[in-house]
């Protein structure tokens, strides 16, 4: 129900600042605001998951920091004469609940360094590995729980 009537409350705010206080504009206003809420409602469904501003900042801090590491270490790796990496593909399955927290997972794993998600089964991902010489479960489990802290999952639910 807070969904809805955040929502109401939003578009309603947005008419009153296109169309003015008139009274009169709330005719069309109302009917206006009513199904702009429930096709938002249709085309995106709340969230079963509490979104935490605090997790949102660290989130956004740990990309920015993991994507301008990765960067760089892609660019060393491919730009030397030694070419330093031995291409390769792992398994890993991952402990956030099925859904938006995997499919986000599997979507940033790229911001790793030479880290890249090829396809999702269920928990199951399978990477591809710029170096697979290189252990790769510490930095996966830390995406991880940067997103569950973002989204409000607990320990328990995200490490079943």
């Amino acid at each position: 129900m807070k969904t809805i009537a955040g929502r109401a409350v939003g578009f309603g705010i947005a008419w009153l600042i296109m169309a003015g206080p008139a009274p009169g504009s709330w005719l069309i206003g109302l009917p206006t605001v009513a199904l702009a809420t429930w096709v938002s409602l249709r085309l995106a469904p709340p969230l079963p998951y509490r979104v935490s501003f605090p997790g949102v900042l660290s989130f956004l801090g740990f990309f920015l920091r993991e994507s301008l590491r990765g960067g760089w270490d892609v660019a060393m790796r491919t730009l030397s004469r030694r070419m330093n990496i031995q291409p390769g593909e792992v398994s890993f399955t991952s402990s956030l609940p099925d859904g938006l927290p995997i499919v986000l997972f599997a979507n940033c794993l790229s911001l790793l360094p030479g880290t890249l998600s090829q396809r999702i089964d269920g928990r199951k991902l399978s990477l591809h590995l710029l170096d697979s010489r290189e252990p790769q479960d510490a930095q996966l489990r830390e995406l991880e729980d940067r997103i569950a802290r973002m989204l409000g999952i607990g320990r328990e639910a995200a490490h079943v």
